[in-house]
């Protein structure tokens, strides 16, 4: 099997992040893409792990495991401790799960061609709570997923998103998950909970 290339997307400050990712999916002509995030770092062996899992396996979706810091701390790392295969249902479930949250894209890699042929992009107009809303649009076109214990993505704690744009992006996976009952169902949780954080800000 012929090696496949990927591209590392930057995250440059001062840009709507989501402008500029859409405008590199567009441009990309490497197999697989990994988008980066304004606060984090990535271990320097991260592409050629996720890219050498993504030619093995065939999934679609390929992720690693990541840790967030706050200063010299380490407050959260992920869980796992066996590398993991699942399907699209399943992946769609750990969206929404609050223990071992899997809503950001940088530890993350796709394939092109999907993001291509079935036109996936982030939305531009809910800043900072976009991420989820594309990995849900993106899992639903595909099959397969391989998720890696490996630690490879290190994330800076940068306070919270901003919770009336977060509604809004669950509001709009909602929408897109009604052929996903378990799914849905969580999703309504997140709401829920989002709805009350809201009436209690208020």
């Amino acid at each position: 099997m012929n090696k496949r290339s990927y591209e590392i997307i930057p995250a440059p400050k001062g840009e709507n992040l989501a402008e500029y990712r859409n405008t590199a999916i567009k441009k990309c002509r490497a197999d697989y893409m990994v988008f980066e995030g304004p606060d984090m770092v990535f271990d320097p062996a991260m592409g050629d792990v996720l890219a050498s899992e993504m030619e093995r396996s065939g999934a679609g979706l390929v992720l690693c495991g990541y840790d967030i810091t706050e200063g010299d701390e380490v407050i959260y790392e992920t869980p796992e401790f066996n590398r993991r295969v699942m399907d699209r249902e399943d992946m769609l479930c750990r969206y929404f799960y609050q223990t071992h949250y899997q809503g950001y894209v940088c530890n993350k890699m796709f394939k092109t061609s999907v993001l291509k042929k079935k036109r996936i992009r982030f939305d531009t107009d809910i800043p900072g709570s976009e991420e989820m809303l594309f990995l849900v649009r993106y899992t639903k076109a595909i099959h397969d997923v391989v998720m890696l214990p490996d630690i490879l993505c290190h994330i800076k704690n940068v306070g919270e998103a901003d919770l009336g744009l977060e509604l809004e992006a669950f509001y709009r996976m909602r929408k897109k998950l009604w052929r996903h009952d378990d799914a849905q169902w969580l999703c309504d949780q997140n709401i829920e909970l989002l709805e009350m954080e809201l009436d209690t800000e208020i």
